[in-house]
C-alpha cells in the first residue's frame, strides 16, 4: 500500500498547511474554513437532490471553483463530504460528482478481492473515490493525532469525534489503524502525487529509453524493475504514443497498482 501510505503523507502535510492559518484549531470546521482560504474555492451548501450534486452527495466543479454538498446530512458527514470533495481536487481529479456509497468515512482502504476482481482489480472511478476517502480521513484526523489523545490524553472516541466534529465511526477507523499498524515515516511531501520527478539509474535508463522494440531484458530482484517499467511507459508518452496503446502486465494486483500510481504521480493526464 505504498501509493496511500504517499497520500496519506500528502494529507498531512495539507492539513499541517492549513493548521498555520487556524492558530492550531484541530476541529473539522476550522481545517475546513482553511482548505476554502487555502484553495480558493468555497464551499457551498445545496438541499439535498438538488441538480448541482448531480445525484449525488457532494461534487466538485473545480472549473468554477466551489465544492457542492448536501447540507441535510448530519454534521460529521457534512464534514466528511466537504473534505472529500477537496481530496479531489489536491488529488487532481477535477470535476466530480460523488454518490452517498462512494463518500464513505469508514471504508477499508484495500479490500481483499473475490472472485473476478482478484484479477480485474478496481475501476478508475471506484479507485478514485477510495483515494479520496483515505485522504480526506487523514485529513480531518491523522492517525498520529488520534494516538496521541487516545493514549496520552485518555480520550475516547465519543469525546474525539465530538472535538472533531466527524462521524464516531470514521474515528474508530482510524484509531483501530493507529493502534494496529506501524505509524507512517518519512517527510510528509503534499507534491508528491503529482508531478514528482522520477529517476532512474544508468542500466534503468538505458532499458526505459531505447529507441527500439520489441526488447527482452532480464533482471535480478531489488534491480528496479518496476521502476523501470514506468520509466518505460513515461518515455513512451513522451515519445507521442497515445496512452491507450500501451498495455503494461504485472503477475499481481499490488504491483500493477504501484505502476498505476507511480505514472499518475507524474503523469496524471495520462494515467
Amino acid at each position: 500500500m505504498g501509493h496511500l501510505q504517499d497520500m496519506r503523507r500528502a494529507a498531512r502535510a495539507r492539513r499541517d498547511d492549513v493548521l498555520r492559518g487556524t492558530e492550531g484549531d484541530p476541529s473539522a470546521a476550522a481545517l475546513l474554513a482553511g482548505a476554502e482560504r487555502l484553495t480558493e474555492v468555497r464551499r457551498e451548501p445545496v438541499p439535498t437532490g438538488d441538480p448541482l450534486l448531480y445525484g449525488g452527495v457532494a461534487a466538485l466543479d473545480a472549473g468554477n471553483g466551489v465544492v457542492w454538498y448536501d447540507a441535510h446530512a448530519g454534521p460529521g458527514l457534512v464534514a466528511f463530504y466537504q473534505a472529500h470533495e477537496y481530496a479531489h481536487l489536491w488529488l487532481g481529479n477535477g470535476h466530480t460528482a460523488c454518490a452517498g456509497p462512494e463518500v464513505d468515512a469508514e471504508v477499508v482502504e484495500e479490500p481483499v478481492p473475490l472472485g473476478v476482481r482478484r484479477v480485474e482489480g478496481y475501476g478508475p472511478d471506484e479507485r478514485r473515490e477510495r483515494e479520496a476517502n483515505v485522504f480526506a480521513r487523514e485529513f480531518l484526523l491523522p492517525t498520529d493525532v488520534i494516538s496521541r489523545w487516545y493514549l496520552d490524553e485518555g480520550l475516547d472516541a465519543p469525546t474525539i469525534a465530538e472535538r472533531v466534529g466527524v462521524p464516531e465511526g470514521m474515528v474508530l477507523h482510524q484509531l483501530s489503524r493507529a493502534l494496529l499498524t506501524p505509524e507512517i515515516t518519512g517527510a510528509p511531501d503534499a507534491e508528491k502525487l503529482v508531478g514528482a520527478p522520477l529517476e532512474l539509474d544508468e542500466s534503468q535508463r538505458e532499458a526505459a529509453h531505447a529507441e527500439t522494440g520489441p526488447l527482452l531484458l532480464e533482471a535480478g530482484p531489488g534491480t528496479g524493475k518496476t521502476h523501470t517499467l514506468v520509466g518505460r511507459i513515461l518515455f513512451l508518452l513522451d515519445w507521442g504514443v497515445t496512452p491507450s496503446s500501451i498495455l503494461a502486465l504485472t503477475f499481481s494486483n499490488n504491483a500493477a497498482e504501484e505502476m498505476r500510481s507511480r505514472i499518475a504521480q507524474v503523469a496524471p493526464d495520462a494515467a
